[in-house]
């Protein structure tokens, strides 16, 4: 500092030194009534602070600023005079402001040079505790430093007789009435930015205390400073005569103690940016060094009220340790001890003052490796701080390291291990290129380390090893086509084997020319390398082509089929094109409710051939609505057979009222032949008669069914439907004559068609009646709707037969054949408590009424 004043006095003495003004007064926190003033002289040789009362020496008063102007000399001469209890500080600029850049000078008296600009001198006093100097005693002076700032500690016998000298104001404050820096509990370090994720964790003293090397006092300040401990501050709290504000304005109140003072300053907390402080109103606190738990250690409080400045609280309480708090030090000069087990087990003691540094101490122990003190540090060797505390170090097994190398000596991985144990190797399956010749090849087989694997104690170096096999070298040989590019077939094949040929390669042909296969380039030959070979093609002229073109058409289909192939034509029609002497077949299929009229050349065969086709030629097929027909089971037989002749052409044919339900047995017979597709309703569903007996005693009658898709004109049949149909269709029949059809191979029954509404009568007639069950006519007569069939026993004197066995694609039910009354309830009753079952086609059961039998 006395650096920078030099500077500034040389840039002062060049300039004007008369007419200007000098103001002197009391400096920052100064007043008279604290018995401090400033003298100012003119033109004074002496340099000797003179007696309050000598007249040659100005002194400001508390009311006012004064100031003399130099008459004779540029050099303006200022003493100070401090009352009892107080002492200089230094000369200052600014009386607001006590930092290092607006110190004048620390001498007293000073001489300075002045110039034409006016000047503002201001004495700054401070307490003066008395006491001794730096060394021991009832009071020690220390200067420290806390980031690039140096500060004063001055450390004063409170009275508390426990030899705790303690700090006139906290660490970072440049006067014992300014607010020091906030440090975090525990913190090895300043942080002058955010404070909030910092905070002590670790080991503690037998006091609970923080160790010297967790403490901010200890690392700044020095040996014998620490932070007081919870205890200590409530002693210090019991100790003191008086804890006051020094005014309503001031932020700052003053413990006495041992007519020695402690100035606390009002500075809140800071939390991470912040710092809780009030202006003349709020809290003072400041760390203790006894921890409370994980997360909060205890700190000191004061607490005061603006309306009247007094001290309304002193306590200790609990805070979390993220939060930073101004610190008051105290110094110790007592003994401590300090134990460390730097093998973990063995206790080495070192006394001396608190905060003292030991040795290097190193941690060791054998077969083993270091790991951590149990602090957390992970230094070693490490030099530590004394204090009532206890280092234990902590030891892991020791380590050694197995390196896994390739055949080559390329490392595959390296692993720690723990010593005595086997290492694990973890990486990817070693791997050796195989070596070749013209005829073989050697590959290679990872088969384990060298040496083996087992439990090692210092370093190792493992090398894969591989076992070897020889095989007949492959070759890659590829076939074709001529354009030397499409692959028609690739194979490995080893030295000297016969390559494979592929299938004979086809080559499309163009318009005019068709390719035969002739064979390879080069030829074939046993393989001695890679090879390709290429395929060779003849060419041949093709024969003419002709066009045969089917004209658009509707209501139909058309399909065109030649050389194996079947081609089907759109609506629009198309064109299609055929080598000379090639033979079409031309179909004309008619849509439902449509038949087939003519070609456009007159011709009707709706499937034709066009043989060896030697020309271009045009075919469009014509479909014709088919007329309808209702067929009504009600008519007679001169009636049907009335209606039938008027009906001429091609028909499509609706019998009326005419429905079947799923698994109901029923019967059909018409005058027209009918082929069924599957677009039809009774598809699958049609069953004809193949063999028909009677038992020789008359009594039993057996059917056998087979299904048939194709209707023929006049003929009986049975229809079992697989669903539920509600209208029965024929499309596209011509009707033929009606005539009565028996079906038999037993001359004494027989299967009738009945195309016409008759009556039937007797115990020799019966017919298909619901439920699956046969029923006999009555001796009045029953009468059979039109388009259906029965059964009549016939040339046999024996009884009408009482059962029936009926086989329906192979499956056999046997039914008993009962008179019309069996539909009363009663007899219907008796007739399931019979057992009569149906026995469906594909094992499906079910009772006389339908219902199916699980």
């Amino acid at each position: 500092m006395k650096k920078l004043f030099s500077l500034i006095l040389v840039a002062l003495i060049s300039s004007q030194m008369w007419g200007y003004k000098v103001y002197y007064g009391y400096g920052y926190g100064s007043n008279s009534t604290q018995g401090k003033y400033l003298c100012v002289k003119d033109n004074y040789s002496t340099y000797t602070i003179p007696a309050a009362n000598n007249s040659n020496w100005k002194t400001a008063t508390a009311s006012s600023t004064n100031y003399i102007s130099p008459t004779n000399s540029n050099y303006v001469h200022c003493a100070a005079l401090a009352n009892t209890g107080y002492k200089f500080k230094g000369w200052y600029k600014v009386t607001t402001n006590t930092n290092s850049t607006n110190l004048l000078s620390t001498q007293n008296p000073y001489t300075f040079q002045t110039n034409s600009t006016d000047w503002n001198v201001y004495a700054v006093f401070e307490v003066d505790n008395g006491g001794g100097g730096a060394g021991g005693g009832s009071s020690q002076t220390k200067n420290y430093t806390i980031g690039s700032t140096n500060y004063t500690m001055n450390a004063y016998d409170m009275g508390t007789s426990d030899n705790i000298l303690w700090g006139d104001r906290a660490m970072g404050a440049s006067n014992t009435t300014s607010v020091g820096v906030y440090f975090l509990y525990g913190a090895s370090s300043y942080n002058s930015g955010s404070l909030s994720t910092n905070y002590y964790s670790g080991i503690y003293t037998s006091s609970n205390a923080l160790p010297a090397d967790k403490d901010a006092a200890t690392i700044y300040i020095g040996e014998g400073w620490r932070m007081p401990t919870k205890t200590e501050f409530e002693k210090l709290n019991t100790t003191a005569s008086s804890i006051s504000k020094a005014s309503q304005n001031a932020n700052y109140a003053t413990l006495t103690a041992n007519s020695k003072n402690i100035t606390m300053y009002f500075g809140g907390y800071k939390y991470q940016n912040t710092v809780s402080y009030a202006s003349y109103s709020g809290n003072a606190y400041f760390w203790t060094s006894t921890k409370y738990d994980e997360d909060e250690s205890y700190r000191y409080k004061l607490s005061y009220t603006y309306s009247s400045p007094y001290v309304s609280g002193k306590t200790t309480e609990k805070s979390l340790t993220n939060y930073g708090l101004q610190i008051i030090p105290v110094y110790d000069n007592a003994t401590y001890t300090l134990t460390v087990k730097a093998d973990g087990t063995t206790s080495t003691t070192y006394n001396g003052k608190w905060g003292a540094s030991t040795t290097s101490i190193t941690a060791s122990k054998s077969g083993q490796t270091f790991k951590r003190w149990n602090d957390g540090n992970t230094s070693n060797p490490r030099t530590f701080k004394i204090c009532n505390a206890t280092y234990i170090a902590e030891f892991e097994p020791a380590k050694v390291t197995a390196t896994f190398n390739n055949w080559n000596g390329t490392q595959l991985q390296q692993v720690q291990v723990t010593s005595g144990t086997t290492p694990t190797y973890g990486g990817a399956t070693p791997t050796k290129p195989a070596t070749q010749t013209e005829s073989e090849v050697t590959t290679y087989t990872f088969t384990g380390w060298s040496p083996a694997l087992g439990n090692i104690s210092t370093n190792t170096t493992y090398t894969a090893q591989f076992s070897s096999t020889t095989t007949p070298r492959t070759y890659t040989i590829r076939f074709l086509m001529d354009d030397g590019t499409t692959v028609l077939s690739s194979a490995q094949v080893v030295y000297n084997g016969s390559p494979i040929e592929p299938s004979e390669p086809t080559k499309i042909g163009t318009e005019e020319y068709s390719y035969n296969f002739t064979g390879w380039t080069p030829a074939v030959t046993a393989v001695t390398g890679d090879q390709d070979y290429v395929a060779v093609f003849e060419q041949v002229a093709k024969a003419p082509k002709y066009n045969l073109t089917i004209g658009a058409f509707t209501n139909g289909s058309v399909t065109l089929t030649a050389n194996g192939k079947t081609d089907v034509v759109p609506v629009a029609g198309g064109t299609y094109q055929y080598e000379e002497g090639t033979t079409i077949i031309v179909k004309a299929v008619p849509a439902k409710g449509y038949h087939f009229n003519q070609w456009n050349d007159a011709n009707k065969a709706a499937s034709r051939q066009v043989s060896e086709i030697a020309a271009n030629m045009t075919l469009t097929p014509t479909f014709a609505e088919n007329t309808p027909f209702l067929m009504d089971d009600t008519w007679e037989q001169a009636a049907f057979i009335s209606n039938c002749a008027a009906a001429t052409g091609v028909l499509t044919v609706t019998l009326k009222d005419r429905t079947y339900s799923a698994g109901q047995w029923a019967t059909l017979s018409v005058p027209f032949n009918c082929t069924l597709d599957q677009e039809d309703e009774l598809y699958n569903a049609v069953y004809k008669l193949h063999t028909l007996t009677l038992a020789q005693d008359g009594g039993s009658v057996s059917f056998e069914f087979i299904r048939t898709n194709v209707v023929e004109a006049n003929e009986p049949y049975l229809i079992v439907p697989r669903h539920d149909i509600s209208t029965v269709v024929f499309h596209g029949v011509t009707l033929t004559t009606p005539a009565e059809v028996s079906r038999t191979t037993d001359d004494r029954v027989t299967f009738v068609s009945g195309l016409w509404k008759q009556t039937i009568a007797g115990p020799n007639e019966f017919y298909v009646a619901t439920g699956n069950s046969l029923r006999y006519a009555s001796t009045l007569g029953s009468v059979v709707k039109g388009n259906r069939a029965f059964f009549r026993k016939i040339n046999d004197a024996a009884p009408a037969p009482r059962r029936a066995i009926i086989v329906i694609d192979g499956e056999e039910v046997e039914v008993e054949i009962a008179g019309d009354a069996i539909e009363e309830v009663q007899d219907v009753r008796k007739y399931i408590e019979n057992g009569v079952l149906i026995i469906e086609r594909n094992g499906v059961r079910m009772d006389a009424q339908g219902k199916r039998i699980d």
